[in-house]
């Protein structure tokens, strides 16, 4: 099946296009234009101008194009060449101090140890907080703890001591415990045997004036240890 066979079984459409092409256009393309070419190449078809270029370099222009803008440098390094805006020229209205560039190491050089050094007192600053707090809250848990400890141990003391066998007498075949002996009790004690005595010994006021003056004079612990 060639193209015309192909272009047969297209369906058509029902409105014809308004764009046309002539005969045998496509065939001649290819020669109308190089006809075309060749007359540009030949000259414009208006009268007095032509296809020639009106700009010509001179000679050895690019050869010495280099030497001329070096000149000019030169020149403009020199004297100073006005612009074409009146009160503007050509000079630098920045200028760098005077041994600008040979102190520019030093100066940045200062510059970042400067930051460097204040990064650094700053991380140390926070380091010696954080210990500080650190070695604050030790003291205190150590402080606590010494606290703690001496109390629990003054405690172990005293019911050492009260339970001690250095503080125990031993009146008429039984144990008494000075820790917990005070002289209320030694009175009622001397009081209830002076009372039993009178009852029985006429003698009693005697005795109970020599008990006074025991109870008076006498420390209680030897009394204690004498009974």
């Amino acid at each position: 099946m060639n193209f015309n066979d192909l272009e047969k079984n297209l369906p058509q459409p029902e409105q014809t296009s308004p764009f046309t092409v002539p005969e045998n256009y496509f065939n001649s393309l290819n020669d109308r234009i190089w006809e075309r070419i060749k007359m540009e190449d030949a000259g414009l078809n208006i009268e007095g101008l032509t296809n020639e270029n009106p700009f010509k370099l001179p000679e050895t222009y690019f050869e010495n194009l280099s030497s001329k803008i070096k000149d000019q440098l030169d020149t403009g390094d020199e004297e100073d060449v006005h612009l074409s805006i009146p009160g503007l020229n050509n000079i630098n209205p920045f200028t760098a101090p005077t041994d600008y560039f040979d102190e520019l190491p030093t100066t940045i050089e200062e510059r970042v140890f400067s930051e460097i050094a204040d990064i650094e007192l700053e991380n140390a600053n926070q380091t010696f907080i954080r210990r500080f707090y650190r070695l604050a809250i030790a003291a205190c848990f150590t402080a606590l703890a010494s606290w703690f400890g001496y109390n629990i141990y003054q405690v172990n003391q005293l019911d050492k001591q009260m339970n001690s066998t250095a503080n125990v007498v031993k009146i008429d075949n039984q144990n008494f415990d000075l820790n917990y002996f005070d002289e209320s009790m030694l009175v009622e004690e001397v009081v209830n045997t002076s009372a039993g005595n009178a009852a029985v010994n006429p003698s009693a006021e005697k005795t109970r004036k020599l008990e006074n003056y025991i109870l008076n004079n006498v420390d209680e612990e030897l009394l204690l240890q004498e009974l």
